[in-house]
């Protein structure tokens, strides 16, 4: 609890003078017109977003978190007192009303520029002070590893902290040279004034950084019988054949033993460009071990080329081929992709023709829409045609239309019938729109336009709370410079203005205000303003220096990688670990293509240094 101790002491030494400090207050007061619910909120979102992230910022994300995804690869780097660099901190943000403060955000750092506190004030208008209501303490080690995040309310009566949650993370290295942890959540008892434990977890991670997880248990808290696992999850590199291999297993008690509940494996190309297959594994509990597998194997765009089921042999130690899904992109006439399902002759050791089989999905009926069925005729060689349909619902969920057709001895698809039903004369014979979404962006990957309409049929009204439309505005550096809402006039059929957000940024290139306007009528009016507030502090700077240049950024074909070393491998990850690319390098500089890569954030790791790119 020592360290506790030394939290309650900082903070109360920051926040003392916090608490103390006098505040301007108006007599006047503003009456603000009731927003509606949902856009309301929409303008909280957006208020916060920015304080949100820095308020986050400083709290160490937790590789592989989500244990059903790859670990998302991160960097921590090291920090050296011998050097320093003079750098810019966010201190405080201000939101005022009508020129009346209203609540602000305070932060401190550390001498490396860690963030070790964030307390969030409101204004006291009877008292002319700022009331503290909740802050969260960081403290970090040596390594600039996180150790303490607490956080706590704030008792207005006796001035001083209400502890809420913490986390305490301790460090060290196993036999082989890597990093572990030790993390322990805890809870605040009022009722006995101490902190109870929750959960902890017990890492290993691969190498001396805390970037990537090689094994992780959980355990669970319970009173009179102390820590209990309950799930561990295990990652490797080059095993088994594989290129990387995760997996996941949950404590059975009453086994006394680890069961496996999921495991997945990844095979890279020859070049090391992609991922060639992925396995999913699924776990017998009789057998206590791995018995089914499921690959898929990649195309270098990432569509699937076929999908094969193997089950274990326990007397001969094989993987035995049961059945397998073949995705055919040529298509026909009716789609573009088919999937050929297939089964294993064990006689002849090859995968013989079952059928070939295509289809649409309509997600709000719960339907299939369309549906086409080829059957593989042994003596022939040839696809037969079986079937071909199609179904069609009107706004209210009445079936539409029905089409058949069937296949000839000619190798053609002929019409059979089509079955329409009573259209609904009030719509005058016009499909009408009932939910709108659409999202517009620019060359960086920013959404710039935001547009959703619902409605419950044709014929209603456009619900106001959940129709809207925004844009958004970005400077080169993606910072963004104004968002603007609309709501929709059903009269007029046009959009009118409803709230906006203008952006300032300083010379600096940081956010120096925000201001938030509402319409009236027929122009603007100010409603409230949130204030950015920055100082210079000299902070130690990383030990380990970036020495990898990634370039361009943001990326739109080939991106190129400069300073990693002969053979050394250089993947690229989207944000939830999924590896997208994978090269090495062959000299002092490397590219890769990202043309047929989705838009986004990514991350590209090289050894132990991670760079963000934008796609």
């Amino acid at each position: 609890m020592k360290k506790l101790t030394l939290s309650v002491c900082l903070i109360a030494t920051t926040l003392g003078g916090l608490v103390a400090t006098g505040l301007p207050v108006s007599a006047a007061t503003s009456v603000k017109k009731q927003a509606k619910p949902v856009l309301e909120a929409l303008n909280t979102t957006l208020e916060t977003e920015l304080v949100g992230l820095e308020k986050n910022a400083m709290k160490e994300p937790m590789a592989g978190k989500r244990l059903n995804q790859k670990p998302t690869l991160m960097k921590v780097p090291t920090m050296r007192r011998a050097e320093q660099t003079l750098e810019t901190f966010l201190d405080s943000v201000v939101t005022s009303e009508s020129g009346i403060s209203k609540s602000k955000t305070v932060y401190d750092y550390d001498q490396f520029g860690h963030r070790t506190l964030t307390a969030t004030l409101v204004a006291n208008t009877e008292k002319a002070t700022w009331d503290t209501t909740s802050m969260t303490v960081n403290q970090y080690n040596e390594a600039g590893y996180i150790t303490l995040n607490a956080s706590y309310g704030w008792d207005s009566m006796l001035e001083k902290p209400l502890p809420i949650d913490q986390t305490v993370s301790q460090y060290g290295v196993d036999g082989n040279n890597n990093l572990t942890m030790a993390r322990i959540y805890y809870s605040w008892n009022a009722d006995s004034s101490k902190w109870l434990e929750g959960e902890k977890q017990e890492v290993v991670f691969m190498g001396q950084q805390n970037q990537v997880y090689q094994q992780m248990i959980e355990y669970r808290y319970v009173a009179e019988l102390g820590w209990e696992p309950y799930h561990k999850f295990e990652q490797f590199e080059k095993v088994d054949g594989y290129s990387l291999v995760t997996a996941n297993y949950e404590w059975v008690d009453s086994l006394q033993k680890w069961v496996g509940t999921h495991k997945m494996a990844y095979l890279y190309d020859e070049a090391e460009v992609y991922v060639h297959t992925q396995s999913y594994f699924e776990w017998s509990i009789e057998l206590d071990r791995w018995y089914r597998r499921t690959d898929n194997t990649l195309l270098s765009d990432g569509r699937i080329e076929s999908s094969s089921r193997y089950q274990y042999d326990v007397a001969n130690q094989t993987w035995n081929p049961i059945d397998r899904s073949v995705y055919d992109y040529d298509g026909d006439q009716w789609f573009d992709q088919l999937t050929i399902s297939q089964h294993w002759d064990p006689g002849t050791s090859e995968w013989v023709n079952d059928s070939k089989t295509g289809g649409e999905y309509n997600d709000v009926m719960g339907e299939t829409s369309r549906y086409v069925r080829y059957d593989w005729d042994q003596a022939t060689g040839e696809w037969k045609g079986i079937t071909y349909w199609s179904k069609e619902w009107d706004d209210a969920g009445n079936l539409q239309a029905e089409t058949r057709y069937e296949y000839t001895a000619e190798k053609e698809w002929a019409y059979i019938y089509n079955l329409w039903a009573e259209y609904d004369n009030l719509t005058e014979g016009e499909w009408l729109i009932t939910t709108w979404i659409e999202s517009e962006y620019n060359v960086n990957g920013y959404r710039t336009s935001y547009t959703q309409m619902y409605r419950d049929n044709s014929l209603s009204p456009w619900y106001d709370n959940f129709t809207y439309k925004q844009t958004f505005q970005f400077n080169e550096e993606g910072l963004r410079l104004n968002t603007r809402t609309y709501v929709w006039d059903d009269s007029n059929k046009v959009w009118t203005n409803y709230w906006k957000r203008d952006f300032t940024i300083n010379e600096a290139g940081d956010y120096a205000y925000n201001i938030y306007y509402e319409w009236n009528v027929t122009d603007w009016v100010e409603k409230s303003r949130t204030t950015y507030f920055y100082s210079q502090k000299l902070v130690g700077v990383q030990a380990i220096q970036v020495k990898v240049d990634v370039y361009p950024n943001p990326v739109a074909d080939r991106l190129v990688i400069k300073g990693a070393a002969k053979g050394e491998v250089i993947k690229v990850c989207d944000l939830n670990g999924r590896v997208v690319r994978v090269l090495k390098a062959d000299a002092d500089e490397a590219s890769v293509s990202m043309a047929n890569v989705p838009s986004g954030i990514y991350l590209v790791q090289v050894g132990k240094q991670v760079v963000k790119i934008v796609k």
